[in-house]
């Protein structure tokens, strides 16, 4: 083995052992049995219900995405825009906003076809994604936003 392979495997079991350290402290006082009996004892209808719900809101948010994509004169399959929407809010677990970064990232690698030579895709999408959380819809009058109207 060379030097390089014994650290990484040595960074592993170290990580790894702290993982389990942290897994031990968190449910060294739990009732293992109480727990299983809490889980058979469960309604699945309500978390059938719950996942129906979150997985329709995220195909929802990636078709948002292939509107916005698709209005730059790019196309994007649904099931590519909701992966990378997916992996952004993995990245969010890991680190508060980093899916904002990855999201951009990852839609660049996946295929887009008309996609102009001169503008990277990444860019172009992260321009859209700070530009769709920063400026309100174009729906909305400007108006009905100020608080001026209500007062």
């Amino acid at each position: 083995m060379t030097r390089k392979t014994t650290r990484s495997i040595i960074e592993y079991l170290f990580f790894l052992g702290i993982g389990f350290l942290l897994l031990w402290l968190g449910f060294r006082k739990l009732d293992l049995n109480e727990v299983w009996n809490d889980i058979l004892k469960a309604n699945y209808g309500w978390l059938v219900l719950s996942l129906s719900f979150a997985l329709a809101s995220h195909v929802i948010r990636a078709l948002r995405w292939n509107l916005l994509i698709n209005s730059l004169g790019y196309k994007t399959r649904l099931s590519s825009t909701f992966f990378a929407v997916m992996i952004g809010y993995l990245a969010n677990l890991a680190f508060p906003r980093l899916g904002e970064v990855t999201w951009p990232c990852v839609s660049s690698s996946i295929t887009i076809t008309g996609a102009s030579p001169q503008t990277p895709r990444h860019l172009t999408v992260s321009r859209e994604k700070r530009l769709s959380s920063v400026h309100p819809p174009r729906s909305i009058p400007r108006k009905s936003l100020s608080l001026s109207n209500t007062l």
